[in-house]
């Protein structure tokens, strides 16, 4: 079980799996109007910079009378007021009230923003410990610190035992000293760690870390620059195996084996799921006990079939017609007979060319081999 953690730098549109992160907006709003952001239906604002003051020229300074550069820091301020919003309304005269610049006097003012739009899952507070699934979610660096919370300053994700934290740090402050990393420390297992460079094919740089338990520890030393953190679940939940098996795991690939017969299963995982299939294993005796039963119901259905096929051949010797029907076994002298229930002994004498012998004072009788047949009618 382990804990990955990775950090990207971007400056125009980022990717991190579910989370799509747009280009940078510069709005500028003169003094008496009213600063507006907005984004798509499904995304939400993240202020990424903001100041007030006289700043250079541009639509609200036509003219250079010097003192460029006189201005305040008021990302804050639009922070609470837009961050997670799809859209958001600010008067600048609001915020000039809030602040006070004496460098500014006698000058044009207005309030320089800078906003982006993500599209995501955004978790609604950060106070709890937050456990992570196989869907992304994301959090804004700012409410660590405008949240009232017990926890403020620290967030501690986890996940299940057999499973490991995917997270991803963007800086939108597009600071390339990395202050926001410089400032987050990862507490694993009990030691504090700090995030290592990676580089890869991106152009842009990144860092990560791997941590070897199965949950970690952020803690935010100071107030960063806005920055956007994600997190999921990766790897499969460990499952219950049959009692008379063990399982052999290498990477993401599993195999369940059984200690007293050959079988087997594989699975592999693939994001948060096993592929493949798993039965019970079955024991020698059970294996025993099942051939005795299957041959015993083989030889059953041979002897069933064997007897089926006599009997039909009796049939066609004896009463090769229909009159088979007719008759009826009954015991003359100790013998079995069929005993006609017509008086048409002519069919029978047909059927059979029995020797015939005949009285006036006594029925017919029609005897072949040990079988006698009687002439009921006259009885």
């Amino acid at each position: 079980m382990y804990v990955i953690l990775s950090v990207c730098l971007f400056t125009h549109i980022h990717f991190c799996d579910g989370l799509e992160v747009s280009a940078e907006t510069y709005v500028e709003t003169c003094i008496l109007e009213d600063f507006n952001a907005k984004c798509g239906y499904d995304e939400v604002i993240a202020i990424v910079g903001a100041s007030f003051g006289h700043i250079r020229l541009g639509r609200c300074i036509k003219r250079d009378l010097g003192f460029f550069g006189c201005l305040a820091d008021v990302t804050g301020l639009l922070t609470l007021h837009c961050n997670g919003k799809r859209s958001c309304t600010v008067p600048v005269e609001d915020v000039a009230s809030t602040i006070t610049l004496e460098c500014s006097q006698g000058l044009s003012v207005y309030l320089g923003a800078t906003y982006t739009c993500i599209k995501g899952v955004l978790i609604s507070s950060t106070c709890d410990t937050l456990e992570a699934s196989s869907a992304e979610i994301y959090f804004l660096t700012t409410s660590i610190f405008t949240e009232r919370c017990s926890t403020r300053g620290y967030i501690t994700l986890v996940v299940d035992e057999s499973q490991h934290v995917e997270t991803t740090l963007i800086d939108l402050s597009m600071n390339a000293s990395s202050t926001s990393i410089q400032n987050i420390r990862i507490v694993d297992d009990g030691i504090e760690h700090t995030f290592e460079r990676h580089r890869g094919a991106t152009t842009k740089p990144h860092w990560g870390y791997v941590s070897t338990s199965s949950h970690i520890t952020l803690i935010f030393k100071k107030q960063t620059p806005i920055a956007i953190i994600t997190y999921k679940a990766v790897g499969c939940v460990d499952f219950n195996i049959p009692s008379d098996s063990y399982v052999e795991k290498v990477g993401q690939d599993l195999t369940v084996k059984c200690y007293n017969t050959e079988q087997s299963w594989n699975l592999k995982c693939i994001g948060t799921r096993w592929l493949g299939s798993i039965g019970n294993c079955i024991s020698p005796t059970e294996i025993v006990i099942g051939i005795i039963v299957t041959a015993t119901l083989m030889m059953c259905c041979i002897v069933f079939g064997i007897g089926l096929a006599c009997t039909k051949g009796m049939k066609r010797k004896y009463l090769p017609n229909k009159d088979y029907e007719k008759c009826e076994m009954v015991e003359v002298d100790g013998t079995i007979a069929r005993m006609l229930k017509t008086d048409n002994v002519q069919t029978w004498q047909n059927t059979m060319n029995p020797t015939m012998s005949s009285n006036d004072h006594a029925p017919v009788v029609a005897m072949d081999r040990d079988l006698i047949t009687v002439n009921t009618n006259i009885l």
